[in-house]
């Protein structure tokens, strides 16, 4: 019988990463208070036998009496107890680490910014293991509270052959074409359909059907007769996709989402979306927020992913803003100043791999 002792406060990824580590017959957590919420959404979360014990946060004496309580009752040759020592306040985990020493017991430590699990017992070396992601998004959502409402299969996203095709010229030709294609970007309303013509691109809407025609010096596209969705396809989905297919060649993260769609509480609302991001990525214990911009960056874009950080995640949730083109000094400070925003041009997406793979150690 396999037993995992947890520690329960604000950050809650590490106790699912440990539970799926250990895979425990039986998890006893310790909780204050203060982390009663916490302790209902990892309970929630997984389907597992517990039991749960309140502590003091900041008492020493009361933590190190209350979970040796606890570990009196496992305490034969039959039971593998381990403790995950990561959450908590340092006298919550001081205590339990110190308890769990005195019986040379295997203590683990969700390194996250390393993405390794620490494993110690008395005796040198400590064992590392590499953390590949073991929680998926629906389980990170779940852990605070929301749900996805959908999440797009990529290999979905280029329809038919007139997708493919504009992608693959989108692709090649965005720069020449960007000034008309964020223009009439701009000015479209759906429930407004106005033909739009430039040199480069002529938009033509016939009912709920749309004739594109996009120019460059060497070459052209037509697309005749279209469903109307290839518009927003047009407007910046491409460039979603296309920095999801190059993101997917660095080959860095354990798993890759795009265009994640979150759910409304409020029964209410059940057919709406709340929020949605362009591209998600989970490396280790970590996610990583992707927004995608194929125009300029402005202040809303920024604040509205420091705004999804701050809603739906904790933090160590990184923010990556991909632009394709050059910003301004005073945006990229902007960025920087926002909980920490990656911002990145598509032409240097390789600095992902830097950015990831080798993270920047941070002292708070």
């Amino acid at each position: 019988m396999k037993v995992l002792f947890q520690l329960v406060s604000g950050q809650v990824i590490p106790n699912i990463t440990a539970h799926d580590y250990i895979n425990p017959d039986e998890v006893v957590y310790f909780y204050t208070k203060q982390s009663v919420k916490e302790l209902n959404q990892i309970t929630n979360t997984l389907n597992q036998s517990y039991k749960q014990v309140e502590i003091d946060a900041f008492d020493y004496s009361n933590i190190y009496n209350k979970i040796s309580e606890a570990l009196k009752l496992y305490l034969n040759s039959d039971t593998e107890i381990c403790l995950n020592f990561t959450n908590g306040t340092k006298i919550m985990s001081t205590a339990a680490y110190n308890l769990f020493s005195e019986f040379n017991l295997k203590r683990i430590y969700i390194n996250s910014e390393n993405y390794e699990i620490l494993e110690f017992q008395n005796h040198f070396p400590v064992k590392s293991n590499t953390i590949n992601s073991l929680i998926d998004i629906d389980d990170i959502f779940s852990l605070h509270g929301h749900k996805i409402k959908s999440k797009t299969d990529p290999d979905l996203i280029l329809i038919n052959d007139n997708y493919k095709t504009l992608y693959e010229f989108l692709k090649d030709n965005f720069k020449s074409l960007s000034s008309s294609i964020l223009n009439f970007a701009a000015k479209y309303d759906k429930n407004k359909l106005i033909n739009f013509f430039r040199s480069n691109l002529i938009i033509l809407f016939n009912n709920n059907k749309v004739s594109l025609t996009l120019k460059n010096k060497n070459n052209s596209i037509t697309i005749n007769n279209e469903d109307i969705n290839i518009i927003q396809f047009l407007r910046g989905d491409w460039f979603e996709y296309y920095c999801y297919q190059r993101i997917k060649e660095l080959n860095i993260f354990d798993k890759l989402y795009i265009n994640v769609q979150i759910a409304w509480k409020n029964y209410k609302f059940k057919t709406e979306v709340k929020n949605q991001i362009d591209i998600f990525g989970i490396k280790g214990t970590i996610p990583y927020a992707i927004e995608c911009k194929s125009g300029s960056i402005k202040q809303e874009a920024i604040g509205q992913l420091a705004a999804i950080k701050n809603e739906y995640f904790d933090r160590y949730t990184k923010l990556i803003l991909i632009s394709y083109f050059n910003t301004n000094p005073q945006m990229i400070e902007k960025t920087i100043g926002n909980n920490d925003i990656k911002h990145i041009t598509i032409n240097n997406i390789n600095e992902l791999k830097t950015e990831i793979l080798k993270p920047i150690l941070k002292l708070r």
